[in-house]
């Protein structure tokens, strides 16, 4: 079984591409990481980002584009992307009005599969990454199952956020299979013990003292079976992000690295 490649998600270290983009990707391939998937590209120009990757060898796998952006400006979007060589664009969030009744979730659902059906004749997939707000019910349906019940396979690809889906209660190995090779790109993430009590703090508007967020191998979270499962449905890249972290963003990010390494699976 071939060995699936680990990108990391640069909304991880946010804080550093603020301050030095190109320089926080050399770190990033410093590391070991093949690829990355972005958040928004520093208002660098696509040929001087591509030649920045090419340099150190990474991939531009994926980038997060807020559905706004794409049903506003999609084409400049294509051409940005088709430049640097990303292969996947993917929409990282639904607000709140684009899914408050069944109705709403369905034509959401046809607008990323009109999206979807344009980028691929771009030669670029398209996929949508979830949170834990996608498994409230309509009809005794998650909301994630309308999206992609509603939207074409060929179109609209999973992007699987296994934190967001266990911290949601459901099993991220059971949805990994279950969509299986549409299941493209998985988001590895870890969960630290105490998270459901600093998800109560949020809910109550506190300020928690600690992240619920734990670095790849370092939590409570199944790791080696999603990885295992990832394998077995063929996923194409593994995608580390960490959303908060207690430490340096760029150490968390390292030690998230180095566990998949210890266990071959970087």
């Amino acid at each position: 079984m071939p060995m699936i490649p680990v990108a990391v998600q640069l909304y991880s270290v946010r804080d550093k591409t603020a301050n030095d983009f190109l320089g926080t990707l050399k770190k990033v391939a410093e590391i070991g990481y093949a690829g990355v998937e972005f958040a928004g590209f520093g208002d660098i120009k696509a040929e001087e980002l591509k030649a920045e990757l090419d340099k150190l060898g990474l991939k531009a796998v994926s980038s997060h584009v807020a559905i706004e952006m794409l049903e506003k400006d999609l084409d400049s979007i294509i051409q940005y992307h088709k430049t640097i060589g990303c292969s996947y664009i993917v929409c990282p969030f639904s607000a709140p009005d684009r899914r408050n009744t069944k109705e709403k979730c369905v034509e959401f659902a046809k607008k990323l599969d009109e999206i979807g059906a344009k980028l691929k004749e771009h030669g670029i997939s398209f996929g949508y990454h979830n949170h834990n707000f996608e498994f409230e019910k309509f009809d005794d349906e998650y909301i994630l199952d309308i999206f992609f019940a509603n939207s074409s396979p060929e179109n609209v690809l999973v992007e699987l956020d296994t934190f967001w889906v266990t911290a949601a209660g459901v099993d991220p190995i059971a949805y990994i299979k279950k969509y299986g090779k549409r299941c493209r790109l998985v988001h590895l993430k870890d969960m630290a013990p105490n998270a459901h009590e600093i998800f109560e703090q949020f809910k109550k508007g506190e300020k928690p003292s600690n992240s619920p967020f734990a670095e790849v191998g370092y939590g409570t979270m199944d790791i080696k079976a999603i990885i295992q499962a990832s394998e077995e449905v063929g996923a194409d890249w593994f995608i580390v992000e960490q959303d908060m972290s207690n430490r340096d963003t760029l150490e968390s990010i390292t030690m998230s690295y180095n566990y998949l390494k210890s266990i071959g699976k970087a």
